[in-house]
């Protein structure tokens, strides 16, 4: 992923409003540590109620990709097919998306159930939802589609739902929850569906924007060498990195505003991006160093990190010790890229993880 797809993906996901995506391996891994990830976008002083609604909602839309989701030929699971879970603070509230490939005949029925709740009001939805566990009214989404209901239900509104072609077997079905106001959920399908597009063609596994708080971090070390396909040492480098991007985020100052951190793949290889919004001259600096370690070898990287840790470095401050770590510890160039942005920068870093 490039400059320019960074900046077009951190636009798109609004441009500094809280978000998390994923399109990794949609395991039960991830389950256990959305209830944290929902702390962690929107913190501990929200309201307790609100946010046990998000919360509950957020597992069971990403439960629901991967107890629904149809199987499909790996290079459709991962181009137009991809499924995606998606978190959205918007102004007026959150919003969880959830899109997925389902066969034909499933979307006959997704379709039957959703429009059997709309109008529904909270009573009529429990109702609906206890006949379910009963066994009443049972269907071949399981229980009734009784995830579907509670989550209606709990939101407080209709779900949205949009359905696209995929190929002659299969169609992709966006799941859109709202919870607060419900103006934000206008052009649901093309920003959605924009974003897809990014993920599939970028391969983003996961991407995140907002404020770095202590909970998405911890959040973010446990999720992101989990998804890498590699042994006990890549894995504590990878986390290594992280803390080097955290240190840099922290530096520069920019861990309370609207960051970019994006994981994807290039060829297979796991790639950590940041996209930093910063004041030109800060721009200027971290330009300047990236090209001082862009010709270095691991060596003279690991020499310009340690004799700037002694203060022996003249030219390179302090404040650029995260930067200078994530050099040293990517056995591969880091990439520094600028997007301008009127009197400001927007830089991506990218390293390998």
């Amino acid at each position: 992923m490039d400059a320019a797809n960074a900046h077009s993906l951190w636009q798109t996901l609004g441009a500094g409003r809280a978000a998390f995506l994923y399109s990794g391996r949609f395991d039960d891994g991830l389950s256990s540590s959305l209830v944290a990830l929902g702390e962690a976008l929107f913190g501990r002083d929200d309201e307790r109620t609100l946010r046990n609604r998000l919360t509950f909602i957020m597992v069971e839309a990403y439960q629901n990709i991967i107890r629904h989701r149809a199987l499909l030929p790996k290079d459709l699971e991962q181009g137009a097919g991809r499924s995606l879970f998606w978190v959205q603070q918007h102004n007026e509230g959150q919003q969880v998306m959830a899109i997925n490939p389902v066969p034909r005949a499933e979307a006959v029925e997704l379709l039957a159930l959703l429009q059997q709740l709309k109008g529904l009001d909270i009573a009529q939805l429990k109702d609906l939802f206890l006949r379910g566990l009963q066994g009443v009214s049972r269907s071949g989404r399981g229980g009734a589609g009784l995830g579907l209901i509670e989550m209606a239900r709990r939101s407080g509104h209709e779900l949205g739902h949009v359905l696209t072609e995929l190929d002659a077997d299969h169609q992709l079905f966006l799941l859109s929850i709202m919870l607060g106001a419900t103006s934000a959920a206008t052009n649901l399908s093309v920003k959605a569906m924009e974003v897809h597009d990014i993920v599939a063609r970028r391969d983003i596994v996961m991407a995140f924007q907002g404020r770095f708080t202590s909970a998405l971090k911890q959040f973010l070390l446990r999720a992101v060498p989990a998804e890498l396909e590699a042994g006990v040492v890549v894995r504590e480098r990878a986390q290594a990195l992280l803390l080097a991007a955290f240190e840099l985020l922290h530096d520069l100052g920019v861990q309370d505003g609207p960051t970019l951190f994006a994981v994807s793949r290039s060829n297979g290889m796991p790639l950590l991006v940041l996209g930093l919004p910063v004041d030109g001259p800060t721009g200027d600096q971290v330009m300047a160093i990236a090209a001082k370690v862009r010709d270095a070898n691991p060596v003279e990287r690991q020499k310009l990190y340690r004799d700037t840790v002694l203060g022996r470095e003249q030219g390179v401050s302090r404040r650029f010790l995260g930067l200078l770590d994530m050099a040293r510890l990517c056995p591969d160039p880091l990439v520094v890229e600028a997007v301008p942005s009127g009197n400001d920068a927007w830089l991506m870093v990218r390293s390998c993880l």
